[in-house]
């Protein structure tokens, strides 16, 4: 195999086609996966193989309908400023998908008056008959909200090198291989802190995503019943609640408690510390002297002497001083502390809206309430003072928490009672099925992400509660609220509070574990052949058991989100009794035992899990890189959920990963087209299929987001799609795909398309209809992310399962002119480029050669 960085172009001599090979979730490094498919093809024929490299320009590509944004009506800093408040609330409750307008249309819209509410032809709310079908305009509008942002920060083209190969086969055919590369715009870096970021970010947008599905349905399909769009709002406000109030409340306890360990590890080390200060300040001041570059010459030199000169200066008048108040440190360890928590309601602002007010105002009562404990109980130099503030503020967010999760447990009731009654409407009509998929896919993101959420906060103050209450032992703390008996001192407090915010963790953990330990035993046996443990021998055996498992995940969604919402009311009712008893009311007898009794199971089974996590951090950190390669392993699940995710995220605006991936992928079918390829193969692997068929159908259908012919008569994306149709061809082949049995059954409200009927009886997607002349889906039957696309016979709940009886068995191949569904094997998700996998070579080469 030979590199050439020679240009790619097409010959008149030799019969010429270009393959595009788009990776999927397990592919992560550049150019693996178009090196296995150009060997894939070479060892069918030991052809010759040559590597070659492009760097191509990515320009941005506009929206068909371009996004209207928010605008004061006035130029003044109070207009501009109310209009972004407004902005951000409204965000932060739905998606702009969902607004007629797009985002606020005017002015006369942002400041609160009448306006014209006219949908845009993008938006959710458009005229189905009229626009174009519901994904088609949600791409439209990721790349409107990008668009409008390129605007104001005159964003400009950027470069994407492209891996690519050339297979000579014989005299007469060239086959050239380009990778459409995009994991570099969706996926995690090896940096911790944005691991760390990231993890959280799916966390509450599983909220979103089941949030939106919902309400988004609503939207879309105005026939629904209008318990459907009630039940969008609840979900909205449940969402609302719980990322805006409830996570923020438990990050104010968390600061508190980093506030906390930090004080008390100042006493006795006073003066070390200063003088660590002191060198910090003398950095500082040197990087400001170099940022504002005071001086015109030797401009490192100056920030060097004055950083030094500085904290020299620092250092001796602390010498000087007979001691160093505590009070002064931690004045100045406030200071980084609080820049960033700026830092990360920055962060945070840009993938969730309103967090920055709502994080500032909690931060506020943070301080009032450190700084009353300060002047009350010891003033600035006692450190006493200082704790005695920070547990003031600790015990009034803890109240505050109680609200919240009184408020969301009562959403959730209604939500699960709604979405009850909802899907039984008209139960046994399509409709109904459909609509309890979307029910389900709410249920599935709230609960998830809530539940996961209470269990990782639970098991923090697990793990810090001991050495909190050996920090604060000497210092005397009066609740004022919770626990007005506890005289003595603050640990008693902070005990009190952890065995009573515990107590609900026994019972969300069984029910996350029922959940999860469902999942793993119909996933095994998946697994076991995803890690070449075992080879069954019968592939149509594991299919129909990975099929019936994925059912009854639908059908168990209903009784699970029963569960989940009795332990949430169990602990609001356990909340609403301990603060009836706090007024001096009579509370139902028997709660207090129950309360009692779930502390102690509760406590029990945290300590252990605590101990077994710590156990197994040190065995990992014992045995170094080996365990560390290991855990690397790790991240591929949570890859693929970020691809998922990432996939309907519409923040931040100016790096949408779709958007990107989507200007990248158009940049290489330009190229292709404009260096005279006229045929074009594309082969895509899992989560790559998704991104392929959503690009390939938008371009089909974006001319019908336009009022009128005239409008897009020199369109950029029409010409494109025209040309891919009537100049070049274009043939798919799908490996892994999950259109059908991941987006169509979660999401079916934007793609309905991929089980549409067909006039013979089939269900499946329509070629024609992606602009597409052939499509080829290959799949093996223990592939627990995507399988078939196209069925006919059987008909189940959902039908995006239905699978003809004989589709698992080798050769049992259902096709037309067309188009072809075929099982090829018993693997799973990540073997369809190994090099004795010979039916993905055989079909990929029958759409080169014919």
């Amino acid at each position: 195999m030979s590199d050439s960085k020679n240009s790619v172009v097409a010959s008149d001599q030799m019969d010429v086609v270009a393959v595009i090979v788009v990776h999927g979730v397990a592919d992560q490094s550049r150019g693996e996966t178009v090196r296995e498919v150009a060997e894939q093809l070479a060892g069918a024929s030991s052809a010759t193989v040559e590597r070659f490299d492009v760097p191509m320009e990515v320009p941005p590509c506009d929206a068909a309908v371009p996004f209207k944004p928010w605008e004061s009506e006035n130029n003044n800093f109070w207009s501009a400023l109310r209009v972004a408040a407004k902005k951000s609330l409204g965000q932060s409750f739905k998606s702009d998908f969902l607004d007629p307008q797009l985002g606020g249309a005017h002015s006369e819209r942002a400041v609160g008056k009448k306006a014209d509410t006219t949908p845009l032809r993008n938006s959710a709310a458009a005229d189905p008959d009229t626009a174009a079908e519901p994904g088609v305009r949600f791409t439209d509008f990721l790349l409107a909200k990008a668009q409008a942002k390129r605007k104001a920060s005159g964003a400009s083209n950027t470069i994407n090198n492209v891996t690519g190969f050339r297979v000579y086969d014989g005299l007469h055919r060239r086959t050239d291989l380009f990778e459409m590369h995009w994991a570099d715009l969706s996926r995690l870096s090896g940096s911790m802190p944005r691991i760390l970021t990231e993890l959280f970010t799916l966390l509450f947008d599983l909220v979103r995503l089941g949030r939106n599905a919902v309400a988004m349905h609503g939207t879309l399909f105005p026939s629904e019943p209008e318990s459907m769009r009630l039940l969008g709002r609840l979900h909205h406000w449940a969402d609302w609640l719980y990322t805006r109030l409830l996570a923020m409340l438990m990050l104010q306890v968390v600061l508190c408690a980093i506030f906390i360990a930090m004080a008390t590890l100042l006493v006795g080390h006073e003066r070390s510390v200063a003088y660590l200060v002191c060198g910090v300040a003398g950095v500082a001041a040197a990087i400001v002297v170099v940022h504002f570059r005071i001086s015109n010459h030797h401009t490192w030199t100056v920030g060097a002497l004055a950083g030094s000169a500085i904290a020299a200066l620092l250092t001796f008048t602390i010498y000087r001083a007979a001691e160093v108040p505590t009070g002064t440190l931690l004045v100045c360890t406030l200071i980084p502390l609080s820049w960033a928590y700026v830092k990360l309601l920055h962060f945070w602002e840009e993938r969730f809206r309103a967090v920055t007010g709502f994080g500032l105002f909690f931060g506020a009562v943070l301080l009032v309430r450190l700084l009353s404990g300060v002047i009350w109980h010891g003033g600035l130099i006692s450190i006493n003072g200082w704790i005695v503030g920070t547990l003031l503020a600790v015990e009034t967010f803890l109240a505050l928490l109680v609200v919240s999760w009184i408020a969301l447990a009562v959403l959730c009731v209604m939500i699960v009672v709604v979405g009850s009654y909802s899907g039984r409407i008209d139960a046994n009509s399509d409709a109904a099925a459909i609509r309890r998929q979307v029910i389900g896919t709410g249920r599935l993101g709230l609960f998830a992400s809530l539940g996961t959420f209470v269990v990782f906060a639970m098991a923090l103050w697990a793990v810090f509660s001991t050495p909190l209450k050996d920090a604060v032992s000497q210092v005397a703390y009066q609740s004022f609220w919770f626990d007005p008996d506890c005289k003595v001192d603050a640990s008693c407090f902070i005990d009190s509070r952890y065995l009573n915010s515990t107590e609900m963790f026994a019972p969300i953990a069984l029910v996350l574990s029922l959940m999860v330990g469902f999942l793993l035993i119909i996933l095994l046996p998946c697994i076991a052949v995803e890690l070449s443990w075992w080879k069954p021998s019968k592939p149509a055996l594991i299919g129909r058991w990975l099929t019936t498992g994925y059912r009854a995940i639908e059908q168990q969604l209903h009784w699970w989100s029963w569960a989940a919402t009795l332990v949430m009311t169990t602990g609001a009712a356990l909340l609403v009794a301990s603060q009836l008893t706090r007024a001096g009311l009579e509370a139902p007898a028997d709660l207090p035992d129950l309360s009692k009794w779930l502390q102690g199971g509760s406590t029990h089974l945290l300590r252990h899990i605590v101990l077994t996590v710590a156990g197994g951090a040190a065995g990992f950190l014992a045995i170094g890189r080996i365990a560390w390669k290991r855990v690397q392993a790790l991240r591929t699940p949570l890859d693929a959920a970020l691809d998922v995710d990432v996939h309907f995220r519409e923040f931040p605006r100016d790096a949408i990963p779709r958007v990107r991936i989507i200007e990248r992928y158009i940049a290489l079918l330009e190229y292709l087209l404009e260096h005279g390829y006229r045929r074009i193969v594309i082969i895509a692997h899992s989560q790559g299929s998704v991104i392929t068929a959503d690009l390939l159908r938008y371009l089909h259908n974006r001319r019908k987001l336009f009022a009128s012919p005239e409008d897009y008569g020199n369109d950029r994306l029409v010409w494109l799609s025209r040309q891919l149709v009537e100049n070049a061809g274009v043939d798919l082949l799908t490996v892994g795909c999950p259109l059908r049995q991941l987006y169509a059954t979660r999401f079916p409200s934007l793609y309905r398309w991929v089980i549409e009927p067909h006039s013979d009886g089939i269900i499946g997607p329509k070629p024609e209809a992606l602009g597409l002349r052939r499509w080829f889906n290959l799949w093996g039957s223990a592939d627990y992310v995507g399988r078939w696309l196209w069925s006919q016979g059987e008909v189940s709940e959902p039908s995006t399962l239905s699978v003809d009886g004989g589709a698992y068995d080798l050769g049992g191949k259902l096709s037309r002119d067309n188009w072809r569904d075929e099982c090829i094997s018993a693997n799973a998700h990540t073997h369809y480029f190994e090099l004795d996998e010979r039916s993905v070579r055989a079909a990929l080469q029958t759409l080169i050669t014919t």
